[in-house]
């Protein structure tokens, strides 16, 4: 079921044009006001909440701004309207201007979308178009400066033509996907079902950045850029609320991690703001404020080098809510393929898979989400209480099936993933098997619980315990001859037993792939003394090789517990 898509742009800040909506994407019909050589008021409304909002400027340039932000912050209102004929420097232009403002009397009733999303039984996207009900006239003020890397390029067949052959079959991909049309879901969903966020963490050139504009394309994109519409890791932690407001209700994409701060204090506060606040209005609260501010629900997803636990390196309570919160999709270093699980048809590298992807999404993009949240909308219009008790049955079944384990939150992301991945088939949004896609997002649970991300309330001799138990038939008692070097960073690690204590050595590089948090794991083993380090004033967290196992490398030493001990006794 396509649904067309009914644009209703309403009085738009870019220009003094009224743009009256035609049903089923008409051409839309311009109604151009008289020409007039000087800045005036050219419209005044009274909106939803009781605020009141002028429209401002020429013929050529016109924008919105609410009379509360004139009062509190009118550097920002000046500073949007400066153009010709709309720039006002001086203290008597300033002055002047509010004296016409204070002259306004009348002021017609209108609903004003502030930012992108959900405005009542309405849809705005980041463009200024909007998706209304089936019949539903209700014209639109949209107050925000539009995004053009939002409109709509190519049509929903050419982006299903490219993503269909080389996403079919990969979980990862079309877990990134499926999880693309949760923003707007998150409506309907019960209310402990919180802000989703997910990382893909991963060495470099293995695709990650590849996952993140494929995703993002189900909402826009930019030929121009290398990551598409994807905004930055590289901002400030005031201009994050900002970001999460501009893509509320939808998708946000940020890529490089590793970005985020020029400090590490700057770093440590982005991501934890990032994870652990909502974002609000970007104001805050003053006196004789009734209305609390609007906050966003938005899906966000990431892509990193590291964790961004790893990058916040917070210990003990605070790390572990950070990983409870993030769900952390790790693409194996000993994957040959990175983000595929195998090569598509037709490609014979994953480089050229990946380029196809990317080369296909920026020229299709943007179409996805309109057809998704056009059934979204048709859907609740008809009877929302009974469309949010199907998504919440929906969301029961999923986890009625759902490994367990993990974070609660983590759990309900992936639920959450699931069923907006089925609708989108459903909808024929997705080019797959409704069914499928949920087999792949399972798969995709399931492993997580299986790895070590699943061990987030775990100490660090526990999660040793369980990396040796995963591994017990890789690891090597002791090599006839001393390994290569190479041979040496592939191994999984080494037992051996010293002074009546056996210990697990683990490769450094291997060390720090299992364990993105290894400094964290190395200091609490240190101090309960389940750990062998270098001694000194400021001594490293791994040791020489033996040169019976390698002549060189480093190791992380380990002395396993008594309990563990004896289980592997048992087991040979």
């Amino acid at each position: 079921m396509k649904m067309p898509l009914k644009k209703k742009a309403g009085r738009h800040s870019h220009g003094d044009t009224r743009y009256v909506a035609k049903p089923n994407g008409e051409r839309l019909r311009r109604q151009q006001e008289p020409e007039v050589g000087k800045a005036r008021i050219i419209d005044a409304v009274r909106d939803q909440k009781g605020g009141y909002w002028i429209r401002y400027g020429t013929t050529r340039r016109s924008v919105w701004f609410a009379l509360d932000d004139l009062h509190q912050l009118p550097s920002k209102v000046f500073s949007r309207m400066t153009g010709p004929g709309t720039t006002f420097l001086t203290s008597a232009a300033q002055s002047k201007f509010k004296e016409s403002i204070e002259r306004r009397q009348e002021y017609r009733d209108a609903l004003v979308a502030e930012r992108p999303g959900w405005l009542q039984s309405h849809y705005v996207f980041a463009d200024g178009t909007v998706q209304s009900p089936p019949d539903d006239e209700t014209e639109i003020v949209v107050s925000f400066q539009s995004d053009e890397r939002f409109a709509q390029r190519g049509s929903v067949d050419n982006w299903q033509e490219v993503i269909g052959p080389l996403v079919e079959g990969q979980p990862l991909l079309q877990f990134a996907l499926s999880y693309a049309f949760v923003g707007p879901l998150l409506r309907f969903a019960p209310p402990d079902f919180q802000n989703p966020q997910v990382e893909f963490v991963g060495r470099r050139e293995c695709g990650k950045s590849t996952t993140l504009v494929a995703a993002q394309s189900v909402w826009g994109g930019n030929p121009d850029s290398d990551v598409g519409a994807c905004e930055t890791w590289d901002l400030t932690l005031a201009a994050l609320d900002e970001i999460k407001l501009r893509h509320a209700d939808g998708f946000l994409a940020l890529d490089e991690g590793n970005l985020a701060g020029s400090t590490s204090k700057q770093q440590r506060d982005t991501i934890s703001a990032s994870v652990f606040r909502t974002a609000g209005t970007g104001r805050k609260k003053r006196y004789g404020d009734v209305q609390p501010g609007s906050q966003a629900r938005v899906a966000m997803m990431s892509t990193t080098n590291k964790s961004l636990a790893e990058h916040v390196g917070s210990q003990g309570a605070v790390a572990g809510a950070l990983r409870s919160r993030m769900l952390t999709v790790r693409i194996s270093d000993q994957s040959p393929y990175g983000i595929f699980a195998s090569l598509p048809n037709g490609c014979s590298t994953s480089r050229e898979a990946a380029e196809l992807l990317r080369k296909g999404t920026s020229e299709n993009f943007g179409t996805a989400a309109r057809q998704f949240v056009a059934c979204l909308v048709k859907k609740a219009s008809q009877n929302e209480t009974a469309f949010c008790a199907q998504i919440e049955k929906l969301l029961s079944q999923y986890v009625e099936r759902a490994p367990r384990g993990e974070s609660a939150r983590i759990g309900k992301t992936f639920a959450l993933t699931a069923i907006a991945g089925w609708l989108a088939c459903k909808w024929e949004v997705l080019p797959f098997d409704k069914n499928s896609v949920v087999q792949s997002i399972l798969q995709m649970h399931r492993s997580l619980v299986d790895d070590c991300e699943a061990q987030l309330n775990q100490s660090a001799i526990q999660r040793i315990q369980l990396y040796v138990k995963r591994h017990e038939q890789d690891l090597i008692d002791h090599p006839d001859v001393p390994l290569t070097p190479d041979d040496f960073r592939a191994a999984h690690g080494f037992r051996l037993t010293v002074a009546g204590r056996e210990a697990v050595l683990i490769p450094s590089e291997r060390f720090r792939r299992e364990f993105p948090d290894y400094r964290t794991l190395m200091h609490e083993l240190k101090t309960l003394g389940q750990a062998k380090t270098e001694v000194g004033k400021q001594p490293k967290l791994t040791i020489k090789c033996p040169t019976g196992i390698c002549s060189t490398g480093r190791i992380y030493w380990i002395y396993l517990s008594p309990d563990l001990v004896d289980h592997l006794k048992s087991m040979s």
